[in-house]
């Protein structure tokens, strides 16, 4: 295992599997020889079942290179309202931001950060040298 990443300083596999190997040493050394290594231990680089991956391990954040910002509506001026909203997003393989949702609403304002967030762009997220989609969460100041 060791000369595998030694030959492969950039490939992650032989670290996974040294990883492995040091948690079934451990488990045998504490007395816990039977557990087996789990679907519990989550691949930083694996995709969800949709196929969209997370910033993170091997895949390094997106950069936001454009779009525009949220605009504070006039029904949430006029009531003296302005803030963040938590949005999730999705940015595929172009950098565009292909699915939004709230995660943290503040009602009057929820509507104008999806709209904004819609027409960010991004620099592409990449996975062993390939574009790859990926979820993350931003906040939209509205104000």
């Amino acid at each position: 295992m060791l000369s595998g990443r030694q030959q492969r300083m950039d490939d992650p596999e032989p670290y996974r599997e040294l990883a492995k190997f040091f948690e079934r040493r451990a488990n045998a050394l504490s007395g816990r020889a039977n557990v087996n290594f789990t679907k519990t231990h989550i691949d930083p680089d694996a995709p969800d079942e949709k196929g969209i991956y997370s910033p993170g391990g091997s895949i390094p954040s997106p950069d936001r290179t454009g779009g525009t910002e949220a605009e504070l509506p006039a029904d949430a001026r006029a009531a003296g309202v302005a803030g963040s909203v938590l949005c999730e997003i999705v940015i595929d393989e172009k950098g565009r931001v292909t699915d939004a949702k709230v995660v943290n609403s503040v009602p009057m304002l929820d509507q104008a950060a999806l709209t904004a967030v819609k027409t960010w762009r991004f620099t592409p997220s990449t996975l062993a040298g390939r574009a790859v989609p990926v979820r993350l969460q931003v906040e939209v100041t509205v104000q």
